[in-house]
């Protein structure tokens, strides 16, 4: 095998492999391909790999590797992940798909654009995919309404479930958690905050 490219027009993933091939890949949120880049804060992204061939097989297994980075806009790394696989592969895997996922959420903000990266390696072998897509941050469905006087927050949500809240609906009996995070502004006593709240 040698180096090839395949390129996502839509949301511009850029896929290279060396030594390993790939029918085919998909980038997939709530179960339907991605018309953009642009993806719902608390969405989980889905890279799937189909036809996947070119592993040094021990029998009827392979032993697939997956590192995973994320980078801000100024290519500073707020994730990393050496071998997500680790677990769930590590005594080896079959048939030729491959996937990964992320989440976005926490430290990531909405509104800003980061760089996905995954590394996909044959751990007996010298082959490796690599893929790369700028990922861009928007608001999801559910509208929070608020109004910070002398504070700045990085992300104000709802949580159930520990799932971000996507939209205003919610189940009877279910408990919602609203998260404010990276909360600046409260005035320090004794070295301590004391913070209020009110429903």
């Amino acid at each position: 095998y040698s180096k090839n490219m395949k390129k996502d027009t839509k949301t511009g993933l850029e896929l290279t492999f060396n030594n390993l091939e790939v029918a085919s890949f998909e980038v997939i949120v709530d179960g339907k391909p991605l018309p953009s880049n642009e993806v719902e804060f608390g969405a989980a992204i889905f890279l799937n790999l189909k036809g996947v061939s070119g592993f040094t097989k021990k029998g009827d297994l392979f032993f697939p590797g997956c590192e995973i980075k994320l980078l801000d806009s100024n290519e500073k790394e707020i994730l990393f992940i050496k071998d997500a696989y680790e677990k769930n592969f590590s005594g080896g895997a079959n048939g030729s798909d491959l996937y990964t996922d992320l989440t976005t959420g926490d430290p990531m903000k909405i509104g800003e654009t980061y760089t996905w990266k995954v590394r996909f390696w044959d751990k007996n072998g010298k082959g490796e995919i690599n893929s790369q897509m700028k990922v861009k941050v928007k608001a999801n469905q559910c509208k929070i309404t608020h109004k910070a006087e002398g504070f700045n927050f990085l992300n104000l949500y709802l949580v159930s479930e520990k799932r971000v809240v996507m939209k205003n609906e919610f189940k009877s009996g279910e408990t919602i958690y609203l998260y404010v995070t990276n909360l600046k502004g409260f005035n320090l006593k004794d070295n301590k905050v004391y913070p209020g709240w009110s429903i």
